[in-house]
């Protein structure tokens, strides 16, 4: 292919560009994100706003880039438009039920629509098209039967999106003077204040960028929550763990959170709490059996509630007896009153790599893995390992299940190769936070007391980590919800605040 001589590299390397492919961090084929467009044209708008209200140049003068600075705003709100279309196009797949419902509803309350032409979800083909208003119409529609929790974000946009779409609603205003009829944009709108604009699109940027979060959150749910195929290594199509087809994850834990409030019954929360739920929630008697059955089954769910969890194979003796062998491996007194509680047990300095030769310390090591391959079986070091990693892990209790299959997996894999299996031990074994993560996850699944036993035992009931998980400053199965919450309110009390500012700029 020829060269072009405007569109090329130079030996000036730090200014190159890199498109296309190069550079991108998607997978495979795959074009980059609208998200990393709309993130330039953002920035560009934002920048050209701060030089009309700064520069003294003549050529900078907000009369010129009024629209550079009105594009630019609107091309990437169209790009993260048709980015969340492309997401709620996959989250339709996982919640084909609840569209199939929906489509039932409209053609029940509308007898006159035409079933042949009203889908189950939309095929608008978001990419083809640059009628903003047409993209948000379906969002707006379907992403809160998907899951309610966009329920807040689009009636927050939809004021946005409507001023948008009344002066620009193909991006073809602030691109030319004249429509392709000749006549002049903008007849009815003679003044454009660059500070209420630099205002309304900075809150405006703030709320699309959090739906974009929020949609990969719910995609990551979804995906995650389902039945794992550790053979074939792939999630199972059509299974759900934490979530019916009518409740979302997220309505499981409201639904938790409603029943905690009825843990000083006379009767059980879920039976005291049953009419409530039903009526908030419009649930049936099978709906709400669902629930109660997702919330008793999951062991970091069912926490808030404390409920008294069993692990898949490891039983309370087992537990006392991992950490009799992983402190005979390294005290825990010594290991976390150390500076690090990160990484491995090497200790690097002059006098560590001497104790790796030393012969104690060395016998302490065999000892130990040689202790740990005798007390537990495959399944209860599985659930071992699996309880560490799930400390890197998202907090759904799918993941924890999948985890413990694949580790599973890969112990029979093993096929009696007692080096391999050394190997796979030892490599968690060494690891300085592995009593640190496995305590917090039975935290976690509500052994509370059997915790307070270990670490009392093993001396670090004072140790910072162990304070914090105490005190409630950890991960839980509820903390994207409560960040959900937090993130919604913050991006309502900008709005209200930048709503308030501009009608004082506004009042003549």
């Amino acid at each position: 292919m020829k060269e072009n001589n405007t569109f090329c590299g130079s030996k000036i390397t730090q200014f190159n560009a890199t498109v296309g492919r190069n550079g991108s961090m998607e997978a495979g084929d795959n074009p980059r994100s609208n998200v990393f467009y709309a993130e330039g044209f953002e920035i560009a708008a934002l920048e050209m706003i701060d030089i009309s209200l700064k520069s003294e140049k003549y050529e900078h003068s907000v009369d010129t880039l009024v629209y550079p600075i009105c594009f630019n705003m609107r091309h990437s709100v169209e790009l993260r438009l048709k980015k969340l279309w492309m997401d709620l196009c996959t989250l339709s797949k996982l919640r084909i039920e609840k569209l199939k419902a929906y489509r039932q509803e409209k053609l029940d309350k509308d007898p006159s629509l035409d079933k042949t032409k009203t889908l189950t979800f939309p095929d608008i083909k978001a990419l083809q098209y640059h009628d903003i208003n047409a993209i948000w119409m379906n969002i707006s529609e379907y992403a809160p039967i998907i899951d309610e929790r966009f329920t807040s974000l689009t009636n927050l946009l939809a004021e946005f999106i409507q001023d948008i779409s009344e002066i620009d609603p193909t991006g073809q205003t602030f691109r030319y003077p004249a429509d392709n009829e000749s006549k002049t944009h903008l007849l009815d709108t003679p003044l454009i204040s660059i500070p209420i604009l630099k205002i309304r699109f900075k809150n405006l940027k703030n709320a699309l960028v959090l739906l974009n979060e929020l949609a990969e959150q719910i995609i990551s749910e979804y995906y995650s929550c389902r039945e794992y195929n550790a053979e074939k290594n792939e999630y199972i199509t059509g299974t759900r763990i934490s979530h019916t087809n009518k409740l979302s994850y997220f309505d499981i834990i409201n639904i938790t959170y409603s029943m905690s409030k009825y843990l000083n019954s006379a009767e059980p929360c879920h039976v005291a709490a049953k009419d409530d739920i039903k009526m908030r929630f419009n649930l049936s008697n099978k709906d709400y059996g669902k629930a109660v059955n997702i919330i008793h089954n999951d062991s970091i769910l069912n926490n808030l509630l404390n409920k008294t969890n069993q692990l898949k194979f490891l039983n309370v003796e087992d537990l006392y007896r991992l950490f009799d062998i992983i402190n005979s491996h390294a005290p825990l007194t010594e290991l976390y009153t150390a500076a690090s509680d990160q990484g491995s047990l090497i200790d690097w300095s002059s006098q560590g790599l001497l104790a790796i030769f030393d012969s104690e310390t060395t016998q302490r090591k065999i000892d130990a893995l040689s202790d740990l391959l005798t007390a537990f079986d495959d399944n209860k070091l599985a659930e071992i390992v699996s309880l560490y990693l799930l400390q890197k892990s998202d907090l759904y209790y799918a993941n924890y299940m999948r985890l413990l299959k694949t580790n599973l997996q890969e112990l029979k894999s093993f096929n009696g190769e007692i080096e391999e299996k050394k190997d796979y031990v030892n490599h968690y074994l060494e690891k300085t936070n592995l009593a640190q993560y496995i305590i917090t996850s039975l935290y976690l699944f509500n052994f509370k007391g059997v915790v307070h036993d270990i670490v009392t035992n093993h001396g670090i009931s004072s140790v910072k980590w162990y304070v914090r998980l105490t005190n409630g400053k950890h991960r839980t199965a509820y903390s994207e919800h409560a960040s959900f919450l937090m993130n919604i309110a913050s991006v309502e009390n900008e709005t209200a605040n930048a709503n308030a500012f501009i009608d004082k700029l506004k009042r003549k």
